[in-house]
Protein backbone atom coordinates (compact mmCIF):
# COMPACT_ATOMS: atom_id res chain seq x y z
CA UNK A 1 0.00 0.00 0.00
CA UNK A 2 1.42 3.40 -0.95
CA UNK A 3 1.54 6.44 1.28
CA UNK A 4 -1.01 9.19 0.66
CA UNK A 5 0.68 12.56 0.21
CA UNK A 6 -0.92 16.00 0.07
CA UNK A 7 0.94 19.01 -1.29
CA UNK A 8 0.54 22.64 -0.26
CA UNK A 9 2.02 25.11 -2.75
CA UNK A 10 2.24 28.89 -3.01
CA UNK A 11 0.71 30.41 -6.13
CA UNK A 12 2.64 33.68 -5.98
CA UNK A 13 5.48 31.74 -7.64
CA UNK A 14 3.21 29.21 -9.31
CA UNK A 15 5.55 28.47 -12.21
CA UNK A 16 8.35 27.40 -9.86
CA UNK A 17 5.99 25.43 -7.60
CA UNK A 18 4.47 23.64 -10.60
CA UNK A 19 7.98 22.53 -11.58
CA UNK A 20 8.52 21.16 -8.05
CA UNK A 21 5.14 19.37 -8.11
CA UNK A 22 5.93 17.81 -11.49
CA UNK A 23 9.27 16.57 -10.14
CA UNK A 24 7.45 15.03 -7.16
CA UNK A 25 4.96 13.31 -9.48
CA UNK A 26 7.84 11.79 -11.44
CA UNK A 27 9.15 9.96 -8.37
CA UNK A 28 5.86 8.90 -6.76
CA UNK A 29 6.26 5.26 -7.73
CA UNK A 30 9.90 5.15 -6.74
CA UNK A 31 8.98 6.40 -3.27
CA UNK A 32 5.90 4.18 -3.01
CA UNK A 33 3.56 7.10 -2.49
CA UNK A 34 0.82 8.87 -4.38
CA UNK A 35 -0.04 12.54 -4.45
CA UNK A 36 -3.73 12.64 -3.57
CA UNK A 37 -4.31 16.35 -3.33
CA UNK A 38 -2.66 19.68 -4.17
CA UNK A 39 -3.81 22.83 -2.38
CA UNK A 40 -2.76 26.26 -3.62
CA UNK A 41 -2.30 29.07 -1.09
CA UNK A 42 -1.21 32.68 -1.66
CA UNK A 43 2.23 32.27 -0.13
CA UNK A 44 4.48 30.88 2.57
CA UNK A 45 2.64 32.57 5.42
CA UNK A 46 -0.60 30.69 4.64
CA UNK A 47 1.03 27.29 4.11
CA UNK A 48 1.14 26.12 7.76
CA UNK A 49 -2.58 26.76 8.28
CA UNK A 50 -3.46 24.91 5.07
CA UNK A 51 -1.24 21.99 6.09
CA UNK A 52 -2.87 21.86 9.53
CA UNK A 53 -6.36 21.82 8.00
CA UNK A 54 -5.41 19.01 5.61
CA UNK A 55 -3.97 16.95 8.44
CA UNK A 56 -7.08 17.38 10.57
CA UNK A 57 -9.54 16.82 7.72
CA UNK A 58 -7.94 14.15 5.53
CA UNK A 59 -5.31 12.49 7.72
CA UNK A 60 -2.76 11.98 4.90
CA UNK A 61 0.42 10.03 5.59
CA UNK A 62 2.55 13.06 4.67
CA UNK A 63 2.29 16.74 3.80
CA UNK A 64 4.80 18.40 1.49
CA UNK A 65 4.97 22.19 1.29
CA UNK A 66 6.44 23.89 -1.77
CA UNK A 67 7.10 27.59 -1.89
CA UNK A 68 9.63 30.26 -2.68
CA UNK A 69 11.03 32.67 -0.15
CA UNK A 70 12.64 35.59 -1.91
CA UNK A 71 15.52 37.35 -0.28
CA UNK A 72 14.07 40.29 1.63
CA UNK A 73 14.76 43.37 -0.46
CA UNK A 74 11.66 45.07 0.87
CA UNK A 75 10.19 45.45 4.34
CA UNK A 76 7.39 43.04 3.30
CA UNK A 77 9.96 40.41 2.30
CA UNK A 78 11.75 40.79 5.63
CA UNK A 79 8.52 40.44 7.63
CA UNK A 80 7.44 37.32 5.75
CA UNK A 81 10.91 35.76 6.07
CA UNK A 82 10.87 36.24 9.84
CA UNK A 83 7.48 34.58 10.19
Amino acid sequence: MSMRVHIVAGYIHQDICETMIEAARQIEGELECRIDHVVWVPGSLEAPLAAKELIERDRPDAIVVFGVQEQGKTKHGEVIAHQ
